[in-house]
């Protein structure tokens, strides 16, 4: 027995190992294999790690390593802690946790807890790449709904990047053209409709290239229902009575013009195009009411020429009915 005490311990020092200390602890100045006898690594392990409490650690085809828990312990998590402070965690339903020891969801982040950072989350990504992307994904086809950054806020819909639909950045909001081949985020203008611009002008769609079924109108009709219409001072339910707004009711306006998609809301390129109608209608009266003028004036006109000819005759009649007056006189006198 002793002879093979002293075969062990002699075969443990050619292998490098130092000594033991005197608490017990095993200290090796060499490389230290478990399961392999060709340690490339001050420890190389062939095989599982189990710890104590029922977790290990796997490699798993020689790919990748697995951190397990026992998934028959009620509770059980995966912590990374910073002293013996946590600061992140998965839990036995495989949510991740930042900030919190209660994760809900798939990620939770709670940063209430870190100081003055003004940010949560923070990403930074390469040029010409997305900053972060929340997208429906299956088999590499975009299958749905969703929002990514790249140099603005984006919503997608359809089955692939070119469907974009909806911008928001530095340059203000656009609607986007869907299907036109083109990644969304270079998408020129000429493809998209700016709905407002960076500095927080209000914009609307209204080129000729994307209209049709053109009418022509008649403005003083218009202008007729204008005067027909219903127009109050009021205030939205959810603003309170202090908040004041003018203008008509969407049911009205949709009866009165039948215009628009709904008799629930009122498109802005209505309400403008209907008040540049009745100011056209106007326009057309007042051209009515100017030749009128103008022909009274004509007619006033002729008639104080008239006056002022007649006028003429009546003085040189007169004049005459004077003359013959006094020659009379003088003939009575002189017989």
């Amino acid at each position: 027995m002793k002879k093979l005490v002293l075969a062990v311990l002699t075969g443990l020092l050619l292998m490098g190992m130092s000594a033991f200390a005197a608490d017990g602890d095993l200290i090796v100045n060499g490389k230290v294999g478990v399961g392999t006898t060709s340690p490339v690594d001050r420890l190389d392990v062939f095989g599982n790690i189990r710890l104590v409490g029922g977790g290990y650690l796997q490699q798993v085809g020689g790919n990748y390593l697995r951190l397990n828990t026992d998934s028959g312990v009620p509770g059980s998590h995966i912590a990374f802690t910073r002293g013996a402070t946590e600061i992140m965690r998965i839990d036995a339903s495989g949510n991740v946790g930042i900030g919190t020891t209660n994760p809900t969801n798939p990620l939770t982040v709670d940063g209430t807890n870190y100081g003055g950072n003004d940010s949560i989350i923070v990403a930074r990504s390469r040029s010409n790449y997305d900053m972060f992307s929340v997208l429906p994904w299956s088999g590499g086809t975009y299958i749905g709904s969703g929002a990514y950054y790249k140099d603005g806020v984006w919503i997608h819909s359809g089955t692939d990047a070119t469907n974009a639909l909806f911008y928001i950045g530095g340059t203000g909001g656009r609607w986007l053209a869907s299907n036109n081949g083109v990644a969304s985020w270079n998408v020129t203008g000429g493809s998209s409709i700016l709905l407002w611009t960076a500095s927080g002008v209000l914009q609307g769609a209204s080129s000729r290239a994307g209209k049709e079924n053109f009418e022509p109108l008649n403005f003083n009709d218009i202008l007729h229902k204008i005067n027909k219409l219903d127009i109050t001072r009021w205030n939205y339910k959810t603003e309170g009575s202090e908040v004041k707004h003018i203008g008509p009711m969407a049911e009205d306006f949709r009866e009165v013009f039948g215009v628009g998609e709904s008799d629930k809301n009122i498109a802005l390129i209505d309400e403008a195009g209907i008040a540049l109608a009745g100011v056209k209608g106007l326009i057309e009266r007042v051209k009515v009411q100017e030749d009128i003028i103008t022909s009274q004036k004509d007619e006033i006109s002729g008639l104080k020429k008239e006056l002022s000819d007649i006028k003429s005759v009546l003085q040189k009649m007169a004049i005459q009915i004077t003359i013959n007056s006094n020659n009379a006189i003088v003939s009575q006198a002189q017989h």
